[in-house]
């Protein structure tokens, strides 16, 4: 009766082993294509290309007076 058992459950366990490396290759190959289309370029960088420092220095600028002035209204109210 045992090996009845054994030769019913194989095949099962087996589908279900195929099923689920199908469903890790799906995950793995999403994760491979999300990261690839993060390294691509960007338009903004493409544009930016021929001024790169002085568009560093003007967008420094920026992020500091956004700071400063983020620290300030949080120091209003706390």
């Amino acid at each position: 009766m045992m090996e009845l058992n054994g030769i019913f459950e194989t095949p099962g366990m087996g589908s279900l082993l195929l099923v689920f490396v199908f469903f890790c290759y799906l995950i793995v190959s999403k994760i491979f294509n999300a990261r690839k289309k993060n390294n691509e370029p960007t338009e903004l960088q493409a544009e930016g290309d021929g001024s790169s420092q002085a568009a560093g220095a003007k967008n420094t600028k920026a992020v500091i007076a956004a700071i400063t002035a983020a620290v300030t209204e949080y120091r209003k109210y706390n």
